[in-house]
């Protein structure tokens, strides 16, 4: 007799427990960290972790083992005042070898072709425009003046100023002043309208060729909380005659497939999302179209996020933009 069983962890330990063998499956093994996977093999291997001489609290000596940690110590003279720890992303091979290996079998949907439509991911290369490209340069520079700046604290922002020059070229209209602690301005953003730029040209252009041969698109962007990105990319689609809403954090997980499920019904053409939102837990088949109208740092999140519609029950075929701009750093 076979069961098969849809159920948390907590409440498939003691079924797992009681049989004499188990096949879990999970689409997610890890985040990326290693104390993603320390529960998950206490509970199902147990013997094994056992073995490795830890017990059921022993989470952080194990982090500390098979992790990446980083240290910070701050040190007065020759006393440490303060010392913290930080885990980083990345897992020691040894979780393979020594509690994996034996237990494990790693299949992805590629190894399952047989049947699935294609997938196809396309670079899409954008010439930016001269407004564009003229607020990026400068801030480029204020950049590469900072970095050999004699000012240590001026410096010390580096790290932030490349973040916001990513978002430079898809929003420029919202560039704000860079000003110092003592209200001292390093750089001084530059007053424009928000205009539509030729990123959002080519992301029209893709849209109005899916949406003749019937396709529905999913367009993702990461700039939440800083710009209006999002009402920007709704309100450019809506204005050229498409119906498009977004998702967004406010609607609940477990109320997001319903929400999306009704934008199809209702015949939305175009659905904007951070991908954070969807990465795991939903299957939006009916979108055979995904764009990237901006990557993120996280390239498991933008893996997860590109395979929303590639699914074992799609039926058609899949198709993934990447816009970039030409010549950006």
């Amino acid at each position: 007799t076979t069961e098969i069983y849809t159920l948390s962890l907590h409440d498939a330990l003691p079924i797992s427990q009681s049989c004499k063998k188990t096949i879990t499956m999970t689409g997610t093994l890890m985040n990326g960290y290693v104390n993603s996977m320390y529960y998950l093999l206490y509970r199902l291997l147990p013997q094994s972790m056992k073995r490795e001489g830890f017990n059921y609290e022993d989470e952080a000596e194990f982090n500390r083992i098979y992790g990446v940690n980083s240290t910070t110590s701050i040190i007065d003279g020759r006393t440490v005042k303060k010392r913290s720890s930080k885990l980083l992303p990345g897992i020691s091979s040894l979780v393979f070898t020594k509690f994996l290996l034996n237990n494990t079998v790693f299949v992805s949907l590629e190894d399952m072709t047989e049947g699935l439509p294609n997938y196809t991911e396309i670079p899409y290369n954008v010439e930016m425009d001269e407004t564009t490209a003229k607020y990026y340069g400068n801030y480029e520079q204020f950049i590469k003046r900072m970095a050999t700046d004699n000012d240590i604290n001026n410096r010390r922002y580096i790290r932030q100023y490349c973040r916001r020059m990513l978002t430079i070229p898809d929003a420029p209209h919202c560039i704000e002043d860079e000003i110092t602690e003592d209200n001292r301005i390093l750089f001084a953003a530059p007053e424009i309208e928000e205009f539509t730029t030729n990123k959002d040209l080519a992301l029209l252009d893709i849209i109005n060729t899916k949406v003749l041969a019937g396709e529905k698109i999913l367009v993702y962007y990461n700039d939440v909380g800083t710009t209006n990105l999002g009402d920007h990319i709704r309100l450019l689609i809506n204005s050229y005659g498409y119906k498009s809403a977004e998702l967004k954090a406010s609607v609940k997980a477990e109320k997001r497939e319903e929400f999306i499920n009704k934008l199809v019904k209702d015949g939305y053409d175009v659905l904007i999302c951070n991908p954070s939102l969807v990465e795991t837990g939903l299957n939006l088949l009916d979108f055979t179209t995904i764009i990237f109208y901006q990557l993120g740092y996280n390239l498991n999140t933008m893996r997860q996020a590109s395979r929303r519609s590639w699914r074992l029950s799609q039926t058609k075929d899949i198709t993934v933009y990447f816009l970039y701009y030409e010549g950006t750093t």
